[in-house]
């Protein structure tokens, strides 16, 4: 009946019933000011960007897609974002706000990373093995590939030149270069949750969850 249908379209289409949230919030890299998703005046959704000492908000992004959690690329230009309720992600200009790219995934943002150069995706999938492993997927491409030697990986990130990716493995932190070769490992890792590559060469990571 219309009625039944126009009720579940304003409970899961536009959500009319859904309780405010906050987040998922996002610290901008100089600290400036920290993120958040907010739902748009006209629907979908906006990044809104409040200054931390003077609480000002400014949109950072506005799209007509509907954000669950969101990633910023490397180079601040783009956000790398989850849609609600599919499995799906999306990378978002920040400067036009139009959609670059979007496809099916299973990869929670933290489990993917946006070449500083705004042209590959890694990301976390199972492999044949059964194993989670890291994928690379130009953006320009419908396909991806897997990178042989990195199952069990988890957190990756790009360096600044975008040639190699850094990965955790349970108790190592390890890279590998995205054009083939063996993984490299660095060091331990008691329990790695995320790192970041700098033009020097060093990597600044979290070995683990606390201390």
């Amino acid at each position: 009946p219309a009625p039944l249908r126009q009720q579940i379209d304003r409970i899961f289409k536009d959500h009319a019933y859904d309780a405010p949230r906050f987040g998922p919030a996002r610290w901008l890299p100089d600290g400036s000011a920290y993120a958040i998703v907010e739902r748009g005046s006209a629907g979908g959704s906006e990044i809104a960007r409040y200054d931390a000492a003077t609480g000002a908000r400014s949109v950072q992004a506005r799209t007509q897609l509907d954000i669950d959690d969101y990633a910023w690329s490397a180079d601040g230009k783009r956000l790398l974002v989850t849609l609600w309720g599919r499995s799906a992600v999306a990378v978002l200009n920040l400067k036009t706000f139009k959609v670059e790219a979007q496809w099916a995934t299973e990869a929670h943002p933290t489990e993917m990373a946006l070449s500083p150069d705004g042209t590959k995706l890694v990301f976390v999938a199972q492999a044949a093995s059964g194993r989670a492993s890291l994928w690379i997927r130009p953006l320009d491409s419908l396909s991806a590939h897997e990178l042989a030697g990195t199952d069990g990986a988890s957190f990756p990130f790009w360096s600044p030149d975008s040639r190699w990716v850094g990965f955790f493995v349970p108790g190592k932190l390890r890279k590998i270069d995205v054009s083939g070769g063996p993984p490299v490992t660095l060091c331990d890792a008691p329990a790695g949750r995320g790192g970041s590559g700098s033009s020097e060469g060093a990597i600044v990571f979290a070995p683990q969850v606390f201390g």
